[in-house]
Formats: C-alpha cells, structure tokens, sequence
C-alpha cells in the first residue's frame, strides 16, 4: 500500500512539473560606452649627472662650503640601473596595451553603431 501511494505521488509531482515553456525574444538597444582619452604626460626635465669618486669629493667640498644649499643624492649601482631602466620599459609597454585596449573598444563601439543604424 506504502509503495504504490509513493509512485502514485511521485507521478502526480513528475506530471505537475511538466508545464511548457514559451520564449520571447526581442531587440535590446545597446547602450555605449564612451572611453575617455587619458591626459598626455606632461614629464618635467631632470638633470642627470653621473660622479665617479674624485667628482664626489669635489662636490662634498663645495656643500661644506656653501652649507645654506639643500640637495639630495640619488645613487644606483649598475643593477639599481639595470633595474630602473626595465621598469620604465615595462611602464612603456603596459601604456602602449592600453592604447590597443581603448582602440579596440572604439572600434567596437564604432561597429556597434554601424550595425544598429543598419537594422
């Protein structure tokens, strides 16, 4: 008795789930995205000099000199160097990408826009 009130209620649920299903589709409107230019750099002139021992000296003479003068030295060994000169490549190389990104997606944009004027 037990088994056929559980098939019949597991015909009844099986058979209640079995309702159809109508899909509707319709054109949406895309909206855009307009992906601002980024500012140009502006970079300020730095002077770079490079002192061996004997310029070091020299200039540690003029600064005691002269002890109402500030400054900061800045020293890089030739890995520091190295290291300095990677990284601003790596920055040129991730700017450049960027470019490529924005280029593709105006040009998507552009595509888009073609695409819906002619529908």
């Amino acid at each position: 008795m037990k088994k056929k009130f559980l098939i019949m209620l597991f015909f009844g649920l099986l058979s209640g789930c079995a309702t159809s299903l109508t899909v509707k589709t319709s054109q949406v409107q895309l909206s855009t995205v307009q992906v601002p230019h980024p500012l140009p750099i502006a970079l300020s002139n730095l002077s770079w000099k490079v002192l061996n021992i004997s310029d070091i000296k020299i200039l540690a003479n003029k600064l005691k000199n002269s002890p109402s003068s500030s400054f900061s030295i800045y020293v890089l060994d030739s890995s520091g160097f190295t290291n300095l000169d990677n990284n601003l490549l790596e920055m040129r190389r991730y700017i450049l990408e960027q470019k490529q990104v924005i280029l593709f997606y105006q040009g998507l944009e552009n595509n888009t826009k073609q695409s819906i004027k002619k529908n």
